[in-house]
């Protein structure tokens, strides 16, 4: 985790570059809010790199998830859905 959340690499180095870093035996769940304001698109180029990197390996452990009816705030903004799939990934 320290790895991806280095200050000084956050700027020169985006999320998109070093999310294949984290070691690949640690399964990755990412949620989005169905009308979130971030970037959904490179959430969905984050995610596609990081599972062709790991398909390489046959891993099949990352996974993408939209919350329907959220926008950032996924946790607090569909609450049902976002323990949901707290307790599927858990």
């Amino acid at each position: 985790f320290r790895n991806l959340s280095d200050p000084i690499a956050r700027v020169k180095n985006s999320l998109e570059n070093r999310i294949v870093s984290l070691d690949s035996q640690i399964p990755v769940t990412m949620m989005v809010g169905q009308y979130t304001w971030l970037d959904t698109e490179g959430s969905i180029r984050v995610f596609n790199k990081l599972r062709e990197e790991r398909k390489k390996q046959n891993l099949n452990n990352t996974f993408l998830y939209e919350i329907e009816n959220a926008s950032h705030n996924v946790f607090l903004e569909n609450i049902p859905q976002f323990n949901n799939l707290m307790s599927l990934v858990s």
